[in-house]
């Protein structure tokens, strides 16, 4: 999407994420209407933190139609920046900007906690990294999205299958953090500029443990690091507290 029409808010230059629900069989109005596409996205919107997953911004010029999809956006100019489409064919796309890096104090913030994880490194030049990942924002995102592709499949949206696409955009070294009161030892960084997975998950399977597909896909991002030992227990209660309000 963000390659074949212009968006009204610029993702260019500035790292992202880019996730796509669909099914694995096209059918051009599996949703009967326009105005039931955004009530779909409305009933099951992901109210897990203050920013809801995902965004529906009622701003005046910020969502809009076509002739098979509704949409919504908000951002840009240096802050969070999100776009998503909704087809009536079910097909989810959904863009949204890596706010560790965009928003300046969150950046600055995991600067210093890693300069204080690594200080063992008395060669690395923080200053100059692009940016950086928490491994909590990590799991946070990555429980959200599992948790509304969860929710439409369970409405109905999804049947038998679904395809769950996922990547970071412009994100060439980037480098994996987390927050001070966790311990912290080493240096991961994104060696690609693109990192991407895909794959058709069951439905019953997505709906009896969203929890564990979404470690699956947590940690398949950590691995993209170069950290190929994060402690499961560690990231299934985690996920769990999150899931359950307690973070």
């Amino acid at each position: 999407m963000n390659g074949s029409i212009n968006l009204p808010v610029p993702f260019e230059g500035i790292p992202y994420w880019r996730v796509n629900f669909r099914p694995t069989s096209y059918e051009p109005e599996k949703i009967a209407s326009l105005s039931e596409c955004q009530a779909v996205i409305e009933r099951h919107q992901v109210r897990m933190r203050g920013w809801y997953y995902p965004h529906i911004s009622h701003q005046p010029g910020q969502s809009g139609a076509g002739s098979n999809w509704v949409g919504n956006w908000s951002g840009g100019g240096g802050r969070h920046t999100e776009y998503w489409r909704f087809y009536q064919s079910a097909q989810f796309i959904h863009l949204f900007s890596v706010n560790e890096v965009v928003d300046e104090d969150w950046h600055q913030k995991l600067l210093n906690d890693t300069k204080g994880h690594l200080n063992h490194y008395r060669d690395l030049e923080l200053d100059s990294v692009p940016g950086f990942m928490s491994t909590v924002n990590i799991l946070y995102t990555m429980s959200e999205i599992v948790e509304f592709a969860t929710r439409l499949a369970a409405a109905g949206v999804y049947e038998g299958e679904v395809v769950l696409d996922i990547s970071l955009v412009n994100v060439k070294g980037l480098v994996l953090t987390t927050d001070w009161n966790r311990a912290w030892h080493e240096y991961y960084s994104l060696a690609e500029s693109i990192v991407k997975r895909k794959k058709v998950i069951n439905i019953e399977e997505l709906i009896s443990s969203p929890a564990s597909v979404t470690q699956e896909w947590t940690e398949w991002l950590y691995h993209c690091f170069g950290w190929f030992n994060p402690s499961p227990e560690v990231i299934k209660k985690d996920i769990e507290e999150y899931r359950a309000g307690k973070h």
